[in-house]
């Protein structure tokens, strides 16, 4: 055995926001097994899988914010931006420092050539977690 000592880990930044949003942590059981078989079939590609499993997520847990984040990335691959801007904003109902949904927002208002809107999103999540989200610079 190998001793190295202690190692102390000290946020870089003071950020407001969360990566995790704090819906999940309430989040029964059945709620996130459903979550995170829809996020598994949303990264495999497999979208009908996804909508079922996430819409599953969310009838066990209706301000579950990650698996709204996740219906409106999925949204957004079906080229469906309403259907993504309105997952995003109920993400954002359920806990309004969710760093992923604002990014999620960023995205759509950039497909609709809302500079401004995309910006501020962006800025809101660089402020909620600069040291976390790069995408967002």
């Amino acid at each position: 055995m190998v001793r190295v000592g202690t190692i102390v880990m000290r946020r870089i930044t003071r950020a407001g926001g969360s990566t995790v949003d704090v819906s999940s942590l309430r989040a029964p059981r059945k709620a996130r097994r459903a979550w995170e078989k829809g996020r598994r079939a949303l990264s495999a590609g497999d979208l009908a899988d996804a909508q079922a499993a996430l819409a599953s997520a969310l009838e066990a847990h209706p301000r579950y914010a990650a698996a709204w984040t996740d219906l409106g990335r999925l949204h957004l691959k079906q080229g469906d931006y309403e259907g993504a801007y309105l997952a995003f904003r109920q993400a954002l109902a359920a806990d309004r420092g969710f760093a992923a949904a604002h990014l999620g927002l960023a995205v759509v208002a950039a497909r609709h050539l809302d500079w401004q809107e995309a910006a501020d999103r962006a800025n809101e999540v660089i402020r909620l977690g600069p040291g976390e989200w790069p995408r967002g610079h």
